[in-house]
């Protein structure tokens, strides 16, 4: 009668882990440093508990701040293209801005992934649109001098 089972990855009572153990009393799962945690059964009752693994694929979400004086329209595009060509990727579902502050903005991503990719895909990313941002940063002077 549990909405878990064992190898389903749950979030609950502010523990996140991968179900072990499952038995009339108690659940056991291993949180991602390996630490055991054992939930009596009674506590998960009537108490919302997260269940991800269900689903196959992930939204992930990065986030890049900008100085105010970055082009905004040209970090998009370049983010877009770093995305797009990124084949683990199954469905974009935004890239824009999300706040402007006094110094800067920050640019959100929001994509797909398949579930056992997520966290992979969301290091390379931040690294490959880090690297460009570097090699080539979106000024509005420089998009200025090219017209």
């Amino acid at each position: 009668f549990r909405p878990y089972g064992i190898g389903d990855r749950i979030e609950a009572g502010g523990v996140v882990g991968t179900i072990r153990e499952v038995n009339l009393f108690y659940s056991e799962l291993d949180t991602d440093d390996n630490v055991r945690i054992v939930f009596p059964n009674g506590e998960l009752w009537g108490k919302i508990v997260k269940v991800p693994s269900r689903n196959d694929t992930e939204r992930v979400e990065l986030r890049f701040t900008r100085a105010l004086t970055d082009d905004a329209g040209i970090a998009i595009d370049r983010i877009k293209e770093i995305v797009g060509h990124d084949r683990r990727i199954t469905r974009v579902a935004q890239i824009g801005i999300d706040t402007v502050n006094a110094a800067d903005f920050v640019i959100v991503v929001r994509i797909w992934v398949r579930r056992h990719e997520a966290m992979q895909v969301h290091f390379d990313l931040n690294r490959a649109i880090k690297e460009d941002f570097q090699r080539h940063p979106p000024v509005i002077e420089q998009a200025r001098a090219a017209d």
